[in-house]
């Protein structure tokens, strides 16, 4: 009798554990889940940022280049 009741003891020890680590494992893929969506929300901004720094290269190309003619007609004279 003895070793039945210790038997239940441990096979409810047992079942808690098993819930405890499902409530981990829940937990983690809830987190992983939340980080994955704020990695892509950070990609996207890089992207767009990574587009706005190549639009003000061109920008400040065009007007050296425009500064650059300038030099030349004035050098012209």
């Amino acid at each position: 009798m003895q070793d039945y009741t210790l038997h239940i003891h441990n096979t409810q020890e047992q079942e808690q554990h098993t819930q405890q680590q499902s409530k981990k494992r829940t937990r983690a893929k809830t987190r992983i889940g939340t980080l994955a969506r704020r990695l892509e929300k950070h990609y996207e901004e890089l992207r767009k940022a990574k587009a706005h720094v190549r639009k003000l290269e061109e920008k400040i190309a065009k007007t050296l280049n425009e500064i650059e003619e300038m030099v030349q007609e004035h050098n012209a004279r």
